[in-house]
């Protein structure tokens, strides 16, 4: 795909919010050209992992994708654009009711055990000590 093509499919109005790219390198591309157009471009990471594969390799992968997909199902902008490799199309995606939050405040109070149950959910990793994102302690 040329940065033309994207250019000549998006600078007419449409109702597209998905655009899908052979790998990384396509994607930026896109999103430059998007970027020029006025849209507000999320890129999404090619997701090499393949059912069966443990999951702690692509922790990276999966933050930086959970991260970006939360920051589009979040943007009230009619002129976002998520862009993603064709790898990572053919892994099923959250949708959007995934992407709930919780607001920890100083002196609240909580279920220990239910607190940790949700945060598992949500794909946090229970550690002694926090080093990265998508840990908890």
């Amino acid at each position: 795909m040329s940065q033309a093509s994207v250019y000549e499919f998006f600078k007419a109005p449409n109702a597209c919010e998905l655009l899908g790219v052979k790998d990384d390198k396509e994607a930026v591309l896109a999103s430059h050209v998007l970027s020029f157009l006025g849209k507000k471009p999320y890129v999404l990471p090619d997701l090499r992992a393949r059912e069966g594969d443990d999951l702690l390799s692509f922790q990276e992968e999966l933050v930086e994708l959970l991260g970006t997909l939360h920051a589009f199902y979040h943007e009230p902008s009619s002129k976002k654009i998520l862009i993603a490799p064709l790898r990572t199309l053919l892994t099923p995606l959250p949708s959007k009711k995934v992407f709930q939050s919780y607001v920890l405040s100083f002196g609240d109070r909580l279920n220990l055990s239910s607190f940790k149950e949700q945060m598992f959910h949500w794909g946090y990793q229970a550690v002694d000590v926090v080093q990265g994102k998508g840990e908890i302690s």
